[in-house]
């Protein structure tokens, strides 16, 4: 009898032991990946607000590249003989004055979809290639709002909010955009990157 007890209570005490093992592993693997989780999302945060911010200071003369996305676009080759015009964030302003995002505005409006679009390819080269996707929306006061990839207007459903992945990150700049010239109307806008995990 006290063998049986006592070969009971070590195999007891080793179940014990090994569930307290087993729960600490599990707490220090969690822990980690919250950790992991936490550093990318603060990686892709900051490095999509640097984006934001380059918007103001890169010329459109300065944008140099032949793809969008996979797509071929003849246009980003001939951003060139804008040089000096402008920043981008100037072109998307003068772009967006009849509320769209055309390529039909004043001066270096005329370009200004074109140079989102080769500006964010290339500045968005690290996070295509590690999985990720995009999308940006320009949302007017009025409330239109158009997409770069999936055009999209006079409609009140942010883009980014429809997008299913579990976790999204969503960088905004405010606009002000001057209609109808210089004695126009101010609509402030929000020009919006967001940028998710593809396979999530």
């Amino acid at each position: 009898m006290k063998g049986q007890a006592a070969l009971f209570d070590g195999i007891f005490l080793l179940i014990i032991v090994m569930s307290a093992v087993a729960m600490l592993f599990q707490f220090v693997y969690a822990y980690g990946q919250s950790q992991d989780q936490a550093l990318r999302s603060a990686y892709v945060l900051d490095y999509t607000q640097s984006i934001m911010k380059s918007i103001y200071y890169i010329d459109v003369g300065a944008i140099n590249s032949d793809l969008y996305k996979g797509k071929a676009i003849d246009k980003c080759s001939d951003l060139k003989k804008w040089a000096g015009s402008g920043s981008v964030a100037e072109c998307i302003k003068l772009d967006a004055e009849d509320g769209r995002l055309n390529n039909k505005g004043a001066s270096c409006g005329k370009v200004g979809l074109t140079a989102i679009q080769c500006l964010l390819h290339e500045t968005m080269k690290p996070f295509l290639y590690s999985g990720y996707s995009y999308t940006v929306e320009l949302r007017t006061q009025s409330g239109s709002i158009v997409a770069f990839d999936e055009p999209v207007s006079n409609t009140n459903t942010l883009i980014c909010d429809t997008i299913n992945a579990s976790e999204i990150i969503a960088v905004s700049t405010p606009f002000r955009i001057l209609k109808g010239g210089a004695t126009g109307t101010i609509d402030i806008s929000k020009l919006t990157i967001c940028v998710w995990a593809a396979g999530r």
